[in-house]
């Protein structure tokens, strides 16, 4: 399995040779990601001097789920400006599904956006209702078409987000939330994929995640958890193929 491409075009078109057609192929699909990667990324090849010297000559991308006047926007600017002061050369650019009116407000004025048209989360996400708010069975239809929903999206968002990558010469993807709530997860595999074919280090910024004020049934019934406000995260945990997806992104490793 080749864990390496170049550009968006090259990259599409190895997924689309592999065979994701169930959830169990997904899971397959992301277990041989981590099983061929080359290096790993706990044995980081490069010093911190080369990264910091590679850094400089690229650009940081700032990836969540929307900018606006929000808690996320004010604090991306707070870490945006640690790391203009940190790595004066690089350049940087904030991504995100969603740039609200109000957004120029907390966005700087000398850093590049780009809108992914297939990146907005929660409600606004088109499959998010299919995944958190309806009940799956295994095997029925809807259980089986949206594996290939899922799988079609993610694959628009590679194309975008890798493009990107590669236009920008994105040297490292700072992620906010991105890969600890599931409010889009097309773009959580997205990000998963882009930065592994591409070898893209990331820092992976997460305020809170789907377990916390969440847990599944089986746990109410057993006495091992209350009601909470995320528990419709956990609507469909009971279909181990489906949630190990869930599980094995937010966060991936």
């Amino acid at each position: 399995m080749k864990i390496k491409a170049d550009n968006n075009i090259e990259l599409v078109s190895l997924l689309k040779k592999e065979k994701i057609e169930t959830w169990f192929d997904l899971g397959l699909f992301l277990d041989r990601i981590k099983q061929h990667r080359q290096p790993s990324p706990l044995k980081y090849k490069k010093s911190f001097k080369e990264f910091t010297r590679n850094l400089q000559q690229g650009t940081l991308g700032f990836l969540t789920f929307q900018f606006a006047v929000d808690g996320v926007s004010i604090e991306i600017a707070k870490y945006s400006k640690v790391f203009k002061s940190i790595f004066p050369k690089a350049e940087q650019c904030y991504i995100s599904g969603d740039f609200r009116n109000d957004s120029h407000k907390v966005v700087p004025s000398d850093v590049d956006t780009f809108e992914l048209t297939h990146a907005k989360a929660f409600s606004d996400w088109p499959l998010y209702d299919s995944f958190f708010f309806e009940d799956l069975s295994r095997g029925s239809d809807t259980y089986n078409l949206l594996i290939q929903q899922l799988w079609d999206d993610t694959l628009n968002v590679v194309d975008q987000l890798c493009r990107l990558v590669v236009e920008k010469n994105i040297s490292l993807l700072y992620l906010v939330n991105v890969n600890s709530n599931p409010g889009n997860v097309s773009l959580a595999l997205a990000t998963v994929i882009t930065s592994e074919y591409l070898h893209i280090p990331v820092i992976n910024n997460s305020h809170d995640f789907y377990w916390e004020g969440g847990a599944p049934a089986f746990h109410k019934k057993k006495g091992k958890a209350e009601k909470g406000p995320r528990d419709f995260f956990f609507r469909n945990a009971h279909s181990g193929e489906f949630f190990s997806i869930i599980q094995m992104v937010y966060p991936w490793d």
